[in-house]
């Protein structure tokens, strides 16, 4: 048995209610879907081994938005702090989170050269595409920087395929 275990941090950030804590319990957990997940309000954390492989994530779940701004000082040492790769959640469904996408963006660009993927959630509900002046642009940002962009449903999407896409994000 292999005992050398490949360590990575991965900060999951963005506004409140984007779908990253419902995300992180779907990857870590045999939960699926549950509608009343509470949001996090600043920072949680928990440890990850991605099934048969000797990958161990620290995964920092962070959740603000712009009136938690005193939380910032509490955040800073997570970004600073040698992060592998940052997942930016937004939801798909409000225009709003398009610019704080993109605060957060210019946030991790500030202080780190993590590995940045944006995932963009709730692709299931009806009023996705009131948004869709905002793909040009959102795609635009993600093909200048390298970055990774997918749309998921927390809901939909099946349990195995938000993994599968969970370790082809982090490999």
């Amino acid at each position: 048995m292999n005992t050398n275990i490949n360590k990575y941090k991965i900060v999951f950030c963005g506004n409140v209610n984007t779908g990253k804590s419902t995300f992180l319990n779907i990857i870590t957990t045999d939960n699926y879907f549950i509608d009343t997940i509470s949001s996090t309000n600043g920072i949680d954390h928990c440890t990850y081994y991605l099934d048969n492989t000797n990958i161990k994530t620290n995964i920092y779940d962070i959740g603000l938005s712009n009136s938690h701004k005193y939380f910032y000082s509490i955040v800073d040492p997570y970004i600073k702090n040698n992060i592998d790769h940052f997942i930016l959640f937004f939801d798909s469904t409000d225009c709003y989170y398009y610019d704080n996408l993109i605060f957060w963006f210019n946030y991790i660009k500030k202080f780190s050269n993590g590995k940045i993927t944006i995932i963009g959630t709730k692709i299931d509900k009806k009023n996705i595409l009131k948004c869709k002046n905002l793909m040009d642009p959102l795609t635009e940002l993600c093909f200048t920087n390298n970055i990774n962009l997918y749309l998921i449903s927390n809901k939909n999407d099946s349990q195995k395929y938000l993994r599968d896409l969970f370790k082809k994000i982090i490999s």
